[in-house]
């Protein structure tokens, strides 16, 4: 299939820290010197410029932490909303990803293993997979989908040995099947096709001449029939998506559509019915587009063990959520805060149109570190500790 090599136009969105790469430089350093390995950048806020750049706003929004779910040892005196399963006998542990789901959460623990359904208030939960090498259990647990807003299928990808574990709208265990790649995020469309993507190694890929990476595949409601969609080789990675030399991809679907985004560089690819339609943008700093560049051309020209990619002190997330709707409408959730200290929620029409931000302030670190769009993607967010297991749920007032 053709390899797809547009470059982006000046512009992109907003959201997240991460470790990845190799430093990005210089935005920290006296003398415009790029940082190494031996020099770090110092602290994520000395480092991160306001990068959620806003074209328009349709709407200013207050952000009301109002529930929280707590692990073992959480302060409950750290957040303003109300504490809820204060004496739960689960809690999460480690929060690998989390999704609305029918009139609540479907949430994946990774430390535990566990796929727990929890109810919308945060006070009552059931535990529909646990860990275990068995047809229905969790190994490795790594993503999560949903088919449809409502009572629909839940599927989960576990990493290792990589498979898809399907569960119906109550929890009941449908069926698992292996697939013959490892990838990193899984959605599925109203046609039942299972939509995943890989992420892009830019080293080991220059290292392999003539190379082509699939990046975005789908496949039937069995795990077969697989398509190729989107692919890159060495000759594609200037793209302004394949902005580190290790870039993550991942995927959102709604109705007939799906969705690949980059969160490092704030693109979305739009599909419909399996065919590419559209590029949505946001905003992509020029300090922090410089230190990319630079770190891009210091991995990929650098000495790296072989089979083990660069690794980053610093990268910052411009995406950390989007949610596709019924009609190909879209929500970008932006992490990183603008100049006046707003995070935003990017939306565009069904035509590709930006309609207008909605700004909203949280009570949050400089850089999301894990939230998520909530089950209206304009009036709730969710977010949760990667590492403690925390989950809050926000309610957004006045849009």
């Amino acid at each position: 299939m053709p390899v797809n090599r547009r470059d982006r136009a000046q512009g992109s969105t907003a959201v997240l820290i991460r470790a990845l790469l190799v430093v990005v430089a210089a935005l920290a350093l006296p003398g415009g010197r790029a940082a190494t390995a031996q020099e770090p950048t110092g602290p994520p806020a000395a480092f991160i410029p306001p990068s959620s750049c806003v074209t328009s706003v349709a709407d200013t929004v207050e952000a009301r932490r109002v529930r929280v779910l707590q692990a073992d040892g959480f302060d409950a005196n750290s957040y303003g909303g109300e504490r809820v399963a204060t004496d739960a006998s689960w809690a999460p542990a480690r929060v690998v990803d989390l999704a609305p789901f029918g009139t609540g959460y479907a949430v994946l623990d990774g430390r535990a293993g566990e796929l727990v359904r929890v109810s919308v208030d945060l006070t009552t939960w059931d535990v529909w997979a646990g860990e275990g090498p068995g047809p229905g259990e969790l190994t490795e647990p790594r993503a999560l989908a949903t088919s449809g807003s409502g009572s629909g299928e839940l599927l989960v990808l576990q990493g290792q040995p990589p498979a898809i574990h399907r569960f119906d709208g109550e929890g009941r265990f449908v069926d698992t099947f292996r697939l013959n790649s490892n990838p990193n995020d899984l959605g599925v469309t109203s046609d039942g096709r299972i939509w995943l993507t890989r992420d892009v190694w830019g080293l080991h890929l220059r290292s392999r001449p003539g190379m082509e990476a699939a990046v975005l595949i789908s496949t039937d409601e069995n795990g077969r029939e697989a398509r190729e969609h989107w692919s890159v080789t060495a000759d594609s990675l200037d793209a302004a998506r394949y902005n580190l030399g290790y870039v993550r991809v991942r995927v959102a679907t709604g109705g007939r559509f799906a969705a690949i985004y980059f969160p490092a560089s704030g693109i979305i690819e739009l599909f419909d019915d399996g065919g590419q339609v559209r590029t949505l943008e946001t905003c992509m700093p020029e300090e922090l587009e410089d230190a990319y560049g630079r770190q891009l051309r210091e991995t990929t020209s650098a000495d790296i063990s072989p089979g083990r990619p660069p690794v980053a002190e610093y990268s910052v997330d411009l995406l950390t959520d989007v949610r596709v709707g019924e009609n190909g409408e879209v929500w970008a959730l932006a992490g990183v805060r603008t100049e006046d200290g707003f995070f935003h929620i990017d939306r565009f029409d069904a035509s590709g149109r930006n309609v207008g931000s909605i700004l909203l302030s949280l009570d949050a670190p400089y850089q999301l570190q894990g939230i998520r769009l909530g089950l209206d993607p304009e009036r709730e967010v969710v977010g949760f500790d990667p590492q403690e297991g925390h989950i809050f749920v926000y309610e957004l007032s006045g849009s």
